[in-house]
């Protein structure tokens, strides 16, 4: 009985410790996705940049510029020029590519980048402009919740007070097995 006991709690622990570890494994904190300005002349050139982590290591990376005359705009990285480009993001998983907008370019454009592996992807835009305004957006990764409590610890104090209860439980049994033995 207590082989069996023992080894139901230490199934449980396992199970406890081992789910919240598989669940995170793919998260990389901090990774994002990021152009170096969103407001660029006609014929203006930016950069995509994508963090370590933000894309599986070694994936393949369709990035695609749209837009009025989307077409007539190229995305260059490793003498790669094309309105749609497929590049390999780095055995770290970040990438970059410079994206130059057509000379006639006017409004929203939207780069977007996904993960051909993964399914992880990004959409910023940058809009063309005739002034001198700048700015720099960043999108892609998880959106911030406003939760700051370590996910490891939450996980822990779930597993401890399941541990617990199981605790309880089984000496309750014990106790209830040891009364009706000694009657």
């Amino acid at each position: 009985m207590k082989k069996r006991i023992l080894a139901t709690l230490v199934v449980a622990v396992a199970a406890a410790l081992a789910v919240p570890a598989a669940a995170q494994a793919a998260y990389v904190p901090g990774a994002t996705a990021t152009v170096s300005s969103t407001s660029v002349g006609p014929g203006g050139s930016f950069t995509f940049t994508a963090t370590a982590g933000f894309f599986a290591p070694g994936e393949p990376v369709l990035l695609t510029l749209t837009g009025e005359d989307g077409a007539s705009g190229t995305i260059t990285a490793a003498a790669v020029t094309s309105k749609t480009a497929t590049l390999t993001a780095s055995p770290e998983g970040s990438l970059s590519a410079v994206v130059t907008l057509p000379s006639d370019a006017t409004g929203a454009y939207t780069i977007s980048a996904v993960g051909q592996t993964s399914g992880q992807g990004a959409t910023l835009t940058v809009n063309a402009v005739t002034s001198s305004a700048t700015g720099t957006g960043t999108g892609g990764g998880l959106a911030g919740t406003g939760q700051t409590f370590p996910v490891a610890i939450a996980w822990f104090g779930g597993g401890v007070l399941i541990l617990g209860v199981a605790l309880v439980v089984v000496l309750g049994i014990v106790r209830r097995n040891r009364t009706s033995m000694g009657s």
